[in-house]
């Protein structure tokens, strides 16, 4: 299970596998806030590529489950951190391979 703290306030959805037979299903847990550094996207589309797939199933054995897979997304920049340059609030943005994400 994934490890919850008492910064952990913040509910988030998304769809997680929880063992490794491939199936995703809607997922409600808890995050820890925003910090100085961090951008908050809130999600509108998100893409599973191949590499998603192999670390669901755990086919690499490295998984730890729940996993929340996708790492390519669109959204809308929703908190940006203080120390954040080149985001504001309500901008559309994509996250990529390239970006790190």
């Amino acid at each position: 299970m994934a490890e919850t703290t008492p910064n952990h306030t913040q509910t988030v959805f998304g769809w997680a596998a929880h063992d490794s037979s491939g199936n995703i299903t809607p997922y409600t847990f808890k995050r820890r806030e925003n910090g100085v550094n961090d951008v908050s996207i809130e999600i509108l589309y998100c893409g599973i590529c191949h590499t998603d797939i192999h670390y669901v199933k755990n086919e690499w054995g490295i998984t730890r489950y729940p996993v929340v897979p996708g790492h390519e997304i669109v959204g809308v920049v929703s908190k940006v951190g203080r120390e954040v340059n080149g985001f504001k609030g309500g901008w559309c943005y994509n996250v990529s391979e390239k970006d790190g994400g």
